[in-house]
């Protein structure tokens, strides 16, 4: 299991498609196996949710390919894909939902086996909670696959973000919680409801900055943000100012030059920019 997930990982770096591929079969052989003689296994459902996040690595990179091929046939090709992977979801989910009913509500954490029940409660709850979120980002992903602005689009990108919706009413005091809050954000961004989207991010940077995976989610957010304030609906650059200044000044030295902090930066520099072009306008006046 766990030499599967690090195959899949590795192929997101490699730049040689056909070695891509050939680690992606590679995991998906080893989770099969693993399915089959390890049916018993505490991880078994979070193994099926693997092999359908296989399916949306290969559409991922139908998607890319699409940047330099036949678009139409490519995303077509990952568009069924992504599909596949969302079906595959469903029936995980109502797999993990029937085992989950079987379960008494209360147990008692004194006895071995209802203890070892709880455990099992607490796993499965976590897997589903993957799989949700697998499933919000497969219909995400999915509007990539069609033209922006289109119907398809459009309702792709409605249905994740009320998948993520849901995620984070359930799982609010989760830190899964809230990055599902935060990729609702986006979806609402991209659908053009930017004050939804800023809403939701406002949320997010309200919360505490530690522990460091906190700081990690505000750091992202505020990322996704910036777009946000200084989309031409918007134009609030003096709120991306303030923000993005005071989040640069007080960062770990460590962090500066990650990629979310340079987007930051770089959101920044254009915010700047456009508080001195406003400022050359009012002055001509």
């Amino acid at each position: 299991y766990e030499t599967a997930l690090t195959l899949v990982i590795a192929s997101r770096s490699s730049g040689e498609l056909e070695e891509r591929y050939k680690m992606l079969d590679e995991a998906q052989t080893l989770l099969r196996e693993f399915i089959t003689t390890k049916s018993k296994h505490p991880k078994l459902y979070a193994a099926r949710s693997q092999l359908g996040n296989l399916i949306v690595e290969r559409a991922r990179i139908k998607v890319g390919e699409a940047k330099s091929g036949d678009a139409l046939a490519l995303k077509a090709e990952a568009r069924q894909l992504y599909d596949q992977a969302f079906k595959e979801c469903g029936v995980l989910e109502a797999a993990v939902s029937k085992e989950l009913d079987l379960i008494p509500k209360v147990l008692n954490m004194r006895d071995r086996e209802e203890a070892k029940l709880a455990e099992r409660r607490k796993q499965l709850r976590a897997d589903n909670l993957q799989t949700e979120l697998l499933a919000a980002a497969i219909r995400e992903e999915a509007a990539d696959t069609v033209p922006a602005g289109s119907k398809a689009w459009t309702e792709y990108l409605v249905e994740a973000a009320g998948l993520y919706d849901a995620i984070y009413k359930k799982y609010r005091s989760r830190l899964a919680g809230l990055y599902a809050r935060m990729y609702q954000g986006r979806c609402n961004h991209r659908l053009g409801r930017t004050k939804d989207a800023l809403g939701h991010y406002g949320e997010l940077l309200d919360q505490p900055s530690t522990p460091e995976s906190f700081w990690n989610l505000k750091t992202k957010t505020l990322r996704l943000a910036m777009d946000s304030w200084l989309d031409p609906q918007q134009r609030k650059y003096v709120e991306a100012i303030k923000q993005a200044s005071g989040w640069v000044e007080a960062a770990p030295r460590s962090t500066q030059r990650s990629p979310d902090m340079l987007a930051i930066r770089l959101s920044l520099a254009v915010a700047l920019q456009m508080q001195a072009e406003e400022y050359e306008k009012r002055e001509s006046r």
